[in-house]
């Protein structure tokens, strides 16, 4: 990466701006995103992760860390809400 593409994506993480890491096995898509966890720490918004497998490190202050588990199902089928 160069010095250019890593200050555009700062930049991006200053201003809030959704970003989204995408890749084939083995690309680095897990050590951009804890870059980009890195930058966004230094913010002290809340941070929230969802993984299948845990991999990214954050060391945000204000972190929410959580895993998904297999057959748990939320909304309107398995609460009653739904019309």
């Amino acid at each position: 990466m160069t010095d250019a593409q890593a200050d555009f994506l700062r930049h991006a993480v200053s201003e809030r701006k959704n970003i989204l890491v995408a890749g084939g096995t083995s690309t680095g898509k897990t050590t951009l995103v804890n870059a980009l966890l890195a930058e966004v720490a230094k913010t002290g918004d809340r941070v929230v992760l969802i993984e299948d497998t845990r991999e990214l490190q954050c060391t945000a202050p204000n972190l929410i860390a959580l895993r998904t588990r297999e057959g748990v199902i939320t909304g309107s089928a398995e609460t009653g809400t739904g019309r």
